[in-house]
């Protein structure tokens, strides 16, 4: 996120429906920064989570047939520390519940139908234990990543790092 000029409403504007944010206690609330170690510093923080998850609230009130996901990469140690954060920001109407979340293989619901309920919001955190304690789902429980196979490739004066998927580990 720190690396990026635009806010976040900017990309949900421009069509961006999946966030990665990175999560820390710091300054005794949660923010947003990227750093090492799991301990946010000054020079490392970018901005309370609160502000950048109110802008996420917005336009989802503005856009009701749309589908947020976030992955948060989750430093927070707080005692329920992310829920509280969700719960100040007004997202919570738009939370798609961890219990109706497909277990086993089993199939996720059309979109049409989580827009239908307002489970317009999903959220993924990096910390199993979550699920339980704060009713946030763990990521691997849920998603699965696609295995690639990085190459460099020249683009002008540039190497373009390209990821091909891989299908059944055969190129």
């Amino acid at each position: 996120m720190h690396a990026h000029e635009n806010s976040i409403l900017i990309f949900l504007q421009n069509g961006i429906r999946g966030l990665m944010l990175d999560m820390y206690d710091f300054r005794n609330d949660v923010w947003l920064c990227h750093s090492t170690g799991g301990q946010c510093y000054n020079f490392t923080a970018f901005q309370p989570a609160i502000n950048v998850l109110r802008e996420i609230d917005t336009f989802l009130a503005a856009n009701p047939s749309e589908v947020i996901t976030i992955f948060i990469e989750d430093y927070v140690k707080s005692p329920s520390g992310l829920s509280k954060v969700f719960n100040a920001s007004g997202l919570m109407k738009y939370w798609f519940p961890v219990d109706q979340m497909p277990k086993n293989g089993s199939d996720w619901p059309l979109l049409s139908k989580m827009i239908d309920q307002n489970h317009r919001l999903l959220v993924f955190t990096s910390v199993a234990s979550k699920e339980a304690s704060e009713g946030i789902a763990y990521e691997w429980n849920y998603v699965v990543e696609n295995q690639c196979k990085k190459r460099l490739v020249l683009s002008g004066h540039r190497y373009i790092r390209l990821c091909i998927i891989v299908s059944q580990c055969v190129l």
